[in-house]
């Protein structure tokens, strides 16, 4: 069974990967997860309502680039970006249809219940993938739109790197 308190303890889980991203000198943290509507509403998805909404806007205030998944619900009842996509300083990560280049059925959509305009940007969320035991077979999710615009990011940081992770962020977008 699902246990709330648990998945309260992921947040808390991701604060600490993000100190300890930080105290190593990480540049970008590039997280596929968050959390929507079995801990939260979504009136809550302000950026100022979750544990992880807060240690990603820390994390941005250090000066580090957080990227995020916008999550998969549009095809459920939530269907609204999922925290802590929701922070104003993070970069969330919508899924295109990589054949369309228009909004993939799943992927989560704004804005913020703040209006603020969310996702930021938007990435491939269909993807191939090689299969453990051989052969290739097809995928899906905004999990796979994050890594993409995460190693971007680390590309156009690596060819400019006087700027900030702001500057990055409203360069990208």
């Amino acid at each position: 069974e699902w246990n709330k308190r648990e998945k309260k303890q992921e947040e808390y889980f991701w604060l600490a990967a993000a100190e300890w991203a930080d105290q190593h000198g990480a540049c970008i943290i590039s997280s596929s997860l968050g959390y929507g509507n079995k801990l939260y509403k979504v009136k809550d998805m302000d950026g100022h309502h979750s544990v992880v909404s807060f240690a990603a806007t820390v994390a941005a205030q250090k000066g580090i680039l957080v990227v995020n998944s916008a999550g998969n619900e549009y095809d459920s009842r939530w269907k609204t970006i999922i925290t802590p996509s929701d922070a104003d300083s993070v970069m969330c990560v919508g899924g295109i249809n990589p054949y369309t280049d228009r909004h993939i059925y799943f992927s989560s959509r704004g804005p913020s219940s703040d209006f603020r305009i969310k996702p930021n940007i938007t990435a491939p969320a269909h993807v191939v993938a090689a299969n453990p035991n051989g052969g290739f077979s097809q995928t899906w999710g905004t999990s796979f739109s994050c890594p993409l615009v995460s190693g971007f990011a680390a590309c156009a940081w690596q060819s400019d790197s006087t700027l900030s992770n702001m500057q990055l962020f409203k360069r990208i977008e």
